[in-house]
C-alpha cells in the first residue's frame, strides 16, 4: 500500500546551535519591563514589544540565523529562496499569561522562537498548538485504534524546548496555553514577506519591494492615532 499525504501544511523546526550565546546577550535587554509599556493593554497577562528589534544591532545574529532558515524553507516549499523579515518582536507571558487564537496578516510566513521560560520541574511551559485547517473530516469519527494514532487530527501541540525556531506560513492558525509555571516565557515572533519578481502568473506579476528597514507603526498609541 502506497499512503498519498494530499495537501500538506508545510512546518519546519530548526534548532539554533548558538542558542545560549544569544539568550545571554538579549535577555538582559528583554529584562527591562518599560520594553513591552507601549504595545501592552494594561493589566495584560501577555505583554508585548515593538515589532522593529529586526532593526537593532543586538539582534543582528538571530535575524542571520532566522534569515538562513526561512530562506531553507522557501526552497523546500519549491519556491526560489528570496525572502526578506519585515517584524521581529517579543513577547513576555508572565503567569496566566497566553495568546489567543489568531494568524498573521500581511505576511507569508511566520516564526516562533522558544527564546527563556523552559522549565526542567514536572510542570512544563505550554508551546504552540496549531489547528487543523480543513475541519470537515470531524463531521464524521470512527472509533479510534488503541495501536496507532489517529491520522488526522484536529490539533497539533508543539512543546516549548528553548532555542527552536518553528516556521509555519502565515494563515495557520495557533495559541498558546497559559502560563502556569511561574517562570515568564519569552518568545520572538517574526513575520517574512517574499522579496522581489515573482514568475507565477503572467498577468497577475509582481515584483515584492525591500520593506525591512521601512517606517512601521511600533506601538499602540501609533495604531489608534494613525491618520492616512
Amino acid at each position: 500500500m502506497e499512503q498519498l499525504n494530499l495537501f500538506r501544511i508545510p512546518m519546519f523546526k530548526f534548532k539554533n546551535e548558538n542558542h545560549l550565546e544569544l539568550k545571554n546577550t538579549v535577555f538582559p535587554f528583554l529584562s527591562n519591563p518599560e520594553l513591552f509599556v507601549e504595545n501592552t493593554n494594561k493589566g495584560a497577562h501577555l505583554h508585548f514589544t515593538s515589532p522593529e528589534l529586526h532593526k537593532m544591532e543586538l539582534f543582528k545574529s538571530f535575524t542571520d540565523f532566522t534569515q538562513s532558515c526561512l530562506e531553507q524553507a522557501m526552497t523546500a516549499m519549491g519556491y526560489l529562496p528570496n525572502v526578506q523579515i519585515t517584524s521581529l518582536w517579543a513577547t513576555k507571558h508572565i503567569e496566566n499569561g497566553a495568546h489567543h487564537r489568531h494568524s498573521h496578516g500581511n505576511s507569508f510566513l511566520v516564526g516562533v522562537y522558544y527564546l527563556s521560560g523552559e522549565d526542567s520541574g514536572a510542570q512544563k511551559v505550554a508551546g504552540t498548538r496549531f489547528f487543523n485547517p480543513n475541519r470537515m473530516f470531524g463531521q464524521i469519527m470512527p472509533a479510534r485504534s488503541a495501536e496507532k494514532p489517529a491520522l488526522l487530527q484536529t490539533e497539533f501541540n508543539n512543546p516549548f524546548t528553548e532555542g527552536t525556531l518553528i516556521i509555519f506560513p502565515a494563515w495557520l492558525e495557533h495559541t498558546t496555553m497559559p502560563n502556569r509555571t511561574g517562570v515568564h516565557r519569552y518568545i520572538l515572533g517574526v513575520n517574512s514577506m517574499p522579496l522581489g519578481l515573482t514568475n507565477t502568473d503572467q498577468y497577475d506579476r509582481f515584483n515584492y519591494q525591500d520593506v525591512s528597514n521601512v517606517e512601521m507603526i511600533s506601538s499602540k498609541k501609533q495604531r489608534f492615532d494613525y491618520k492616512p
